[in-house]
């Protein structure tokens, strides 16, 4: 039996969502840049938010700069879940001018999920680390004085 195997930036062009979600979900996982641009343009094209929003993602992973304005633009669209992940990735791409847009779409943003997403893309660019270590909880969790190495 041969087998066959598939780029994932095939899946891109499907008419499938269902595909077209898996082909991303395999370039973003992996990160593969060479689809970045196919990835933008299908970002651009598409009106289905989980597309939509897993494009963000997958430009966010791949820290595409070329997708800021159209990012940026993704703030503004009706989609929670769109905003959602266009705010996580302007902080993964790491493009200083996206705090005021973060902070502006913030103010006016009603979704909790959303807001958060914009708070931790906020930090992220303003160098704030957004998860703290496990062994950095624990040390502050003992109290003064306890030497336990079974605490640490």
């Amino acid at each position: 039996m041969e087998q066959t195997t598939e780029l994932p930036g095939y899946g891109l062009r499907s008419p499938s969502s269902q595909i077209k979600l898996q082909a991303l979900w395999g370039i973003g996982y992996s990160k593969v840049a060479a689809y970045a641009a196919d990835v933008l343009q299908l970002m651009k094209e598409e009106r289905d938010p989980a597309i939509k929003g897993r494009c963000s993602w997958v430009l966010g992973r791949l820290r595409y700069r070329e997708a800021y304005p159209h990012l940026v633009a993704n703030l503004k669209l009706p989609s929670p879940q769109v905003r959602m992940w266009s705010a996580w990735a302007l902080g993964e791409i790491g493009v200083d001018r996206a705090s005021k847009h973060l902070r502006d779409a913030s103010d006016r943003e009603p979704d909790e999920k959303v807001q958060r997403a914009m708070g931790g893309a906020l930090k992220k660019l303003a160098g704030i680390p957004t998860r703290i270590h496990q062994s950095k909880i624990l040390r502050a969790l003992v109290p003064p004085g306890v030497e336990d190495a079974e605490i640490m």
